[in-house]
C-alpha cells in the first residue's frame, strides 16, 4: 500500500488548529517546571496541556496545580499509579483538540514546535520531526532526514519495517528515533476512529506498539528537519535506566504484541531484529540487577533454553546482520552465557563512554 503523501512540503491550515499536549507524570519534580514552561513559551497559543499525574509521591502534582492556577489552558488530573500507558490513555480521553502531541515530563519543546506543526494540513495523519538528545555534559542533534531517505519509505511496509528494525542491527541510521511517540504530531480523529490506545500491560516498548498500530492506519506522513523536541538522557532516574530483573515476561509481551500487529508482513530476519532487542533489554536488566554473578549466569542459561532463543540462534548468518548481532547469536547457539555477558559489558561500557 502506498502512503498518499510523504515528504517535506506543507500547506497552511484553513483554521486555527487546536493542539492537545498529553504529559504523563510520575515523580518528575526535578524537570517538570522546565517541561511545562516550554509549553507556556510556545509562539503558537492555541493549545491545551493535559497533565496526568500517575500517583506521584513527590511534589509533581503540586507543581502542576501552581502552573494551572496561572494558565487555564493547563488541565491537571490525578490517578492511581498504573504506568505511563494508562496515563497516556487517560490523557487521550480528556483531549479536545484536533492534534495530539506527547511530551514526557522530563523532556521539553522548542518554542516553535506547535507553530511548525500548525503549518501542516489537517489531512496529514502523522508529522515526524527531528530532535536533540541532551546528556549531562553535551547535546547531540539527530541525523538529518533527506529527500533520498524519505523516498525509501513511500511504501507503508518499508516504513513499518524500519520502525521494527530501528537500524540498531543495520547500517541505515538515517534518522534518530522513529519509534517514540514524542517528537511527532498525531491526528485525534484517526486515534478515535480506530480506538487506538497504549497497551497498559506493557512496561517497555509501549511507544512502538502504539506507533506501529497507528502507521498501519495512516494515509499521509510528512517529515521535517526542525529540531523541536529535546530528549533528556541526563535523567538517570528514568524507567529506561532503572529496571529490576523480573524475568522475561515483559520482553515476550512486547515481542508478541508487535508480531501480532504486523502478522505475516515480514520475514524472519526482520522479526529476529525485534527479538534480539528484547533479549538485550533482558540482559541489561540482569547485568544491573542485585543478583550474584552466579545467579546472573544461571538466569542467562535459563533464557538460552527458551523457545525464541533456540529458534533465532539456529540461523546465525543473516543477510544484513552486523558483527554485533552475529557474535550475540553465536554465543547463544553455543550456549556460552559468559561470552555473551562479556560482549554485552564491553558494549555497555562503550555506550556509556559515548554519552
Amino acid at each position: 500500500v502506498e502512503i498518499k503523501v510523504m515528504g517535506f512540503l506543507s500547506q497552511n491550515s484553513e483554521r486555527q488548529v487546536i493542539f492537545s499536549i498529553i504529559m504523563p507524570i510520575y515523580n518528575s519534580q526535578e524537570y517538570l517546571s522546565k517541561s511545562i514552561q516550554s509549553v507556556i513559551n510556545q509562539t503558537y497559543q492555541n493549545w491545551e496541556l493535559i497533565c496526568v499525574d500517575d500517583g506521584s509521591v513527590d511534589n509533581s502534582l503540586e507543581l502542576c496545580h501552581k502552573f494551572a492556577a496561572k494558565d487555564a489552558r493547563i488541565k491537571v488530573f490525578t490517578k492511581i499509579n498504573e504506568g505511563v500507558s494508562s496515563a497516556r490513555n487517560f490523557g487521550l480521553k480528556q483531549a479536545t483538540g484536533d492534534r495530539i502531541v506527547f511530551l514526557d515530563a522530563d523532556d521539553w519543546f522548542s518554542e516553535d514546535i506547535l507553530e511548525i506543526f500548525s503549518k501542516y494540513d489537517l489531512n496529514t495523519d502523522l508529522i515526524i520531526a527531528n530532535h536533540v538528545e541532551v546528556f549531562s555534559n553535551k547535546s547531540e542533534k539527530a541525523s538529518l532526514i533527506t529527500e533520498t531517505n524519505v523516498a525509501t519509505f513511500y511504501e507503508r511496509k518499508e516504513l513499518v519495517r524500519f520502525c521494527i528494525s530501528e537500524s540498531q542491527w543495520r547500517k541505515d541510521s538515517w534518522y534518530g528515533y522513529l519509534r517514540p511517540v514524542w517528537g511527532k504530531c498525531f491526528s485525534k480523529n484517526l486515534i478515535e476512529q480506530y480506538n487506538l490506545v497504549f497497551l497498559p500491560s506493557l512496561k517497555i516498548g509501549e511507544d512502538m506498539v502504539f506507533l506501529l498500530t497507528y502507521l498501519l492506519k495512516v494515509e499521509s506522513v510528512r517529515f521535517t528537519n526542525d529540531y523541536v523536541y529535546y530528549y533528556n538522557r541526563a535523567n538517570e532516574t528514568s524507567a529506561m535506566n532503572n529496571r529490576n530483573w523480573e524475568g522475561p515476561s515483559q520482553g515476550l509481551i512486547y515481542y508478541n504484541a508487535v508480531k501480532n500487529i504486523v502478522e505475516d508482513r515480514f520475514d524472519e530476519e526482520t522479526l529476529s531484529d525485534l527479538w534480539l532487542e528484547t533479549a538485550e533489554s533482558d540482559w541489561r536488566s540482569i547485568l544491573y540487577s542485585n543478583l550474584s554473578l552466579w545467579k546472573k549466569y544461571l538466569e542467562l542459561k535459563k533464557l538460552f533454553q527458551s523457545k525464541l532463543y533456540q529458534k533465532y540462534s539456529k540461523k546465525i548468518v543473516y543477510k544484513s546482520a552486523g558483527k554485533k548481532k552475529k557474535l550475540y547469536l553465536t554465543a547463544i547457539k553455543y550456549n556460552s552465557p559468559l561470552i555473551l555477558l562479556l560482549l554485552f559489558v564491553l558494549k555497555e561500557q562503550s555506550r556509556k563512554g559515548d554519552n
